[in-house]
């Protein structure tokens, strides 16, 4: 075997027993990557008259773990919500979002804390009108991580969430409580 093979072949071992090493060795585990989302629906009174609100939320997510049980990410806002007065409202959205697992790596079941902060663009349309607007909104959640397998599992949490709407000259502030459930793929 000649020299220069040699040489390649201990750097090929070398890199791929580096590898090896720097490996994730389950799903929350620094490195790993977690593709999933939360689906709500939230039923909430207006303080300023009856008018009841109904919100339907769809919340895509994509984390990735910078040291094991913390990640950080993206999280993708898709709503819509109906006032029993003939208004309906869409938002779409994006922010950031950090969540800390809790519990041994090998558990099936892990707690989880997570904040959230995000700005959406938002549509309102009334019988007379169509009108845009934007939408900011910070939220808190606690919930359980539920391993199906090694790398899928399904999530549960309630959350607190304050919205602050704008539309024109309009401003609205509102907070919801909430529960969401939710699908986690890992990649590690």
């Amino acid at each position: 075997m000649t020299g220069r093979c040699r040489s390649g072949l201990m750097a090929a071992a070398f890199v791929l027993s580096a590898s090896a090493a720097n490996a994730q060795q389950h799903a929350l585990d620094r490195g790993s990557i977690q593709i999933g989302g939360t689906a709500s629906l939230t039923s909430r009174g207006d303080d300023d008259n009856d008018d009841r609100i109904t919100t339907l939320s769809l919340n895509p997510h994509l984390h990735y773990f910078v040291v094991e049980r913390f990640a950080i990410g993206a999280d993708f806002i898709f709503g819509y919500s109906e006032f029993r007065t003939d208004i309906s409202q869409w938002s779409l959205g994006i922010g950031p979002s950090v969540t800390y697992y809790f519990g041994a790596p090998a558990s099936r079941v892990h707690p989880y804390l997570s904040a959230r902060a995000a700005y959406a663009v938002v549509n309102i349309e009334t019988p007379l009108t169509d009108t845009d607007g934007n939408q900011r909104s910070a939220s808190a959640a606690a919930g359980l991580l539920t391993m199906l397998s090694n790398s899928v599992g399904v999530t549960t949490e309630l959350f607190y969430q304050l919205v602050r709407t704008d539309i024109g000259t309009v401003d609205s502030d509102g907070n919801t409580f909430g529960l969401a459930v939710g699908i986690a793929a890992f990649v590690f």
